[in-house]
Parts: structure tokens; sequence; C-alpha cells
């Protein structure tokens, strides 16, 4: 009889012995692993629920509005009201749509009223000059006249025309270039035998213009250079004939009247009483 109750005994301490071990890791590990939750204090919350309620009363009190403009129509202009609302009025939420063109605003009673006045005083038509000064990009035929003379006696005049887009002012304006000659062609390299591998360049020779044109039409402004050069003879280098080229430049800012004569430039010889005066005339085209 003994040996039976020892082997019951054995198998009901082997198969007691793990339940008690899971049951003192369950009693170990903490009941959950849910993240802990922090929560604010009375204060804190109150504070919170007075800046929302002071936040839906001030926009309950604000005031939504609408300004599509008629005249001011550029982006430039767009964005100068709007960045007088916000800087002078102080409005907080201003948002410009450039396609309508119009600009929403909301802010308070008082703040839309000044709005309705600074935007009055400025989405205004303008005056056929100031409109005729803010059209920009309108062509201008630019008609110049070279003038030769030897000892102060006219010998030649050539004339040119280019047309030029006219800008708002410098940085705006686009520089329109003129060539009126031929290229000569000019050795650079070439082996012993003159006629073999012989490499060129080549260099306009004549009358090269560069100008740009910008401002209202009662202050317009012309920007460039002219440069006249010819070839006046030939030397020989190593077998090749190298052409001796003249040339005289001049740079010039001048203020220029529609439909009146300037002097741009004038170039005088060295070795010489040779000179050549430019004069433009700027014509607005239709």
């Amino acid at each position: 009889m003994r040996k039976p109750l020892s082997w019951a005994l054995a198998v009901t301490i082997l198969f007691a012995l793990p339940s008690a071990l899971f049951s003192q890791d369950a009693q170990q590990k903490p009941a959950s692993s849910s993240p802990i939750e922090l929560k604010q204090s009375p204060a804190a919350e109150a504070a919170m629920r007075a800046y929302t309620q002071r936040e839906q009363m001030d926009l309950a009190h604000q005031v939504v509005k609408t300004y599509y403009l008629k005249y001011l129509t550029q982006p430039m202009e767009l964005q100068d009201i709007v960045n007088g609302l916000r800087t002078i009025l102080e409005f907080q939420r201003v948002q410009p749509s450039p396609r309508l063109p119009a600009i929403v605003v909301r802010g308070s009673a008082e703040q839309v009223a000044a709005a309705d006045k600074l935007i009055a005083d400025l989405d205004r038509p303008k005056s056929a000059a100031a409109a005729s000064n803010e059209r920009v990009g309108e062509n201008y035929r630019l008609d110049f006249t070279l003038t030769e003379l030897d000892g102060g006696k006219k010998t030649a005049t050539h004339a040119y025309s280019v047309i030029v887009q006219r800008a708002r002012n410098y940085d705006d304006s686009r520089k329109t270039s003129f060539r009126s000659g031929s290229r000569v062609p000019i050795p650079v390299s070439h082996s012993t035998n003159p006629a073999v591998n012989t490499q060129f360049s080549y260099q306009d020779v004549g009358v090269n213009l560069d100008c740009r044109l910008y401002g209202p039409d009662d202050e317009l402004t012309l920007n460039g250079n002219v440069e006249l050069s010819n070839v006046v003879g030939a030397v020989d280098i190593g077998g090749l004939s190298e052409p001796v080229i003249r040339s005289a430049r001049s740079e010039f800012t001048v203020a220029v009247a529609p439909g009146k004569t300037a002097t741009v430039a004038g170039l005088d010889s060295v070795e010489s009483q040779r000179r050549v005066d430019v004069e433009v005339v700027a014509t607005k085209l239709k």
C-alpha cells in the first residue's frame, strides 16, 4: 500500500507545481498594459474652456466680407492691397483671389468698415494719362540715324530701325539687339601649310546696337550701347592675311520723348577728323 500512495503523491506534486508557478507570475505582472492617461488639473481645464468660449465669441462677432475689384486687376496691385489690410488695419485673415480678382477678409466690424474705405479709395478708374503710363509691354519702334561727318561736313547718312518692348523699369526690361554688316573670318590656328587645317573665328563688322526701353511715356528712358566697326586693311602673319578691324563703341542712357529726336552718342575717330553722330526717334506702335 505504501508504493501506490508514494506514486500518487508524486504525481499530485508534479501537476500542482506548474499551476503555482503560473499563478505567481500572474500576480507579478501588471493588471493592464493600456497607456497611462494623463489628467489635466481642474484649473487647466477651466482655462481651456474659457479660452474656447472666448474664441467662439470672437468668431461670432467677426464679419466676413468679399471685395470684388473692378480696376485693380494686376497681381502686384492686388498684393499691395493685401499688404495694406494686414499692416495698416491689422487683419489676421486676408485671402486674395487673383483669378476673380477679389479679396476675402474676416475681422471686427470696425476693421471691415475701415477696409471699405481703404479699398474704395484704391479701386478707382485711372485717368487716361495714368492708364497709358501703366500699360507696360507696349511696342515702340526706334529709328536710329547715323550721320557721318568729315571735318564738320556731312558725308553719309544711314538709317536703322528696331522694335522694342517698353518695360516698367530697368530690371524688368529685355535687351533688344540689332546687327547690320558682315562676319569677317579671322584665322586663329594653322599648320605650316596655310591651306591645311586652318581654323577661323568670326567677328561681326558693321553696326551693332543693343538697347532697353523702360518707364512711362513722359519719362521714357533708353539704355544700351552702339558699336561701329569696319575693316581698314590686312597684315600678313605666318603666310595668312589677317584683317585689321577698327571699331568705336559708346554706351548710353538717355531720356527720350515719343516723336522727338534725341541724341544718343557721338563717335570720334582717333586717326582723322571723321565723326559719327547717332540720333533716335521713338514711336509708339498701336
